[in-house]
């Protein structure tokens, strides 16, 4: 069934059986019968999309009397769920989704209307949808908000991919809704600067958590802490995302970016992600020192730990993209990796041989 011939009836004029042309009432008459007519045809669409809707499992409620959207992408326990993949999955096939019935109904009308007309019918069609988008979009950023609260970084990696599929949206869906009210053609532009914004905050936030992160005790025998292993695999994470979250820091890059530019302008954006990995780098290495100084007293485990932690970073920076993203922001961070593990290795052998002879020292039988 095309749902749009409903749109037919808008093309007959409503004549009066017995019109009498010099009658005011008649005229009146005609357009009552004229609006009521419309307003049948925009709610018969409604009701038509409605049912077309759920035969694609994603529940669009186009509901002509009630504007509140109520949409559920995926069933949720809690109110402060965490945004996952499916949900993020739904989320852009609802959005194309709208994207191309809001093309079709465009075209329908630009066919049975006249001008005049046919932005005041899109936007009447499409509004419910439109607010449904925009709805379910802030709804994603605010529990993604919740996540940063809780300092779950890696739930609010599903807005980096929103971002970026809706990113390249967004100008064809403009161009479609052209004409319409502002309220309407905003509403698409307000959902990515409020992911924008969740974004960014969780970057922000994450850097800050890594220098003061207090979590638990520095494991006894100078092995790889929880925390190290924690920033690491959120970096990887992130690192799939390059180019979109590349983006979304630059917007809060307060730096001169001119020198980003003429460094390598095809890579500006895995060129500022590397900025800020180094960023967290230095973060996470202050925390490691200060921490260890503070845990362990005997300095041969101290220089251990501080050992096996910073060759876990170097391995995690290799066996991923994460060393070329750096190497984009600092040029000489292998070399200067290389320069603390031997500095390390150097501490741990020292201290751990002055702890042989100081046991030797006191145990002078043992010397032969």
């Amino acid at each position: 069934m095309n749902i749009f011939l409903i749109f037919e009836t808008l093309l007959v004029e409503p004549r009066a059986k017995f019109a009498n042309r010099h009658s005011l009432d008649g005229q009146e008459n005609a357009g009552r019968k004229a609006s009521r007519r419309l307003q049948h045809a925009l709610d018969k669409a409604n009701k038509m999309l409605l049912k077309a809707s759920q035969t694609t499992r994603l529940n669009l409620a186009l509901n002509s009397v009630s504007r509140k959207p109520t949409l559920q992408l995926a069933p949720y326990s809690m109110e402060d769920a965490a945004p996952d993949e499916q949900e993020m999955d739904n989320y852009l096939l609802l959005a194309a989704g709208l994207h191309k019935l809001i093309q079709a109904e465009r075209a329908l009308v630009a066919k049975i209307l006249p001008t005049s007309l046919q932005a005041q019918v899109l936007e009447a069609t499409v509004r419910d949808a439109m607010d449904l988008v925009a709805h379910d979009g802030d709804s994603i950023a605010t529990r993604a908000k919740r996540c940063i609260t809780r300092r779950d970084f890696s739930a609010v990696l599903v807005v980096f991919p929103i971002l970026k599929h809706l990113g390249e949206l967004k100008p064809d869906l403009e161009r479609t809704v052209e004409g319409c009210d502002y309220a309407l053609r905003s509403k698409f532009a307000s959902v990515l600067d409020t992911l924008h914004t969740t974004g960014a905050k969780a970057l922000e936030e994450f850097a800050e958590s890594v220098r003061n992160e207090s979590g638990a005790g520095l494991p006894k025998d100078g092995t790889v802490a929880e925390g190290t292993s924690n920033v690491l695999v959120f970096l990887e994470q992130l690192a799939e995302y390059a180019d979109m979250a590349g983006a979304v820091l630059r917007r809060n890059l307060f730096t001169d970016q001119s020198a980003l530019y003429s460094k390598d302008p095809e890579n500006v954006h895995k060129m500022v992600l590397g900025i800020y990995i180094k960023k967290v780098l230095a973060q996470l290495n202050l925390a490691l020192v200060s921490k260890s100084d503070a845990s362990y007293s005997d300095l041969a485990l101290r220089a251990l730990f501080r050992l096996n932690n910073h060759n876990y970073v170097v391995n995690a920076l290799c066996r991923s993209s994460l060393m070329e993203l750096l190497l984009l922001a600092e040029p000489s961070a292998a070399q200067t990796y290389h320069d603390l593990l031997l500095k390390d290795k150097t501490n741990y052998v020292t201290t751990t041989f002055a702890k042989a002879r100081s046991y030797l020292a006191d145990e002078p039988g043992l010397l032969f």
